[in-house]
């Protein structure tokens, strides 16, 4: 997206996602997907793509994935005029890894 094509790099994200066999490296170019998608304006495609991506981490237990997929997701949802308010229970589950840059989203 350095180049200021984020619908190109989106759909790129996915052809990669579609071949990759590795579960988290699959889920890693959906949640870059969405990000391209987000970027482009095509907000209903980014939310899907970032759903699909939070259930399958969800599956997987793959919970760092998840939580970049669900803070990513939230925020589609309310670009789109979804307010469902404070998550508490995503911003303690995402307080529980660990992890500063993706709490510092939440």
């Amino acid at each position: 997206m350095a180049q200021g094509r984020p619908a190109e790099a989106a759909r790129l994200h996915h052809e990669a996602a579609d071949g990759e066999p590795a579960l988290h490296r699959r889920i890693g170019a959906l949640v870059n997907a969405g990000r391209g998608l987000r970027e482009a304006g095509r907000l209903e495609a980014a939310r899907s793509t970032f759903q699909a991506a939070a259930d399958q981490a969800a599956v997987a237990r793959l919970a760092t994935f998840e939580a970049h997929a669900r803070v990513a997701l939230r925020g589609v949802e309310y670009r789109l005029g979804v307010d469902r308010g404070p998550d508490l229970d995503l911003v303690e589950a995402i307080a529980a890894l660990r992890a500063p840059w993706i709490e510092a989203t939440a």
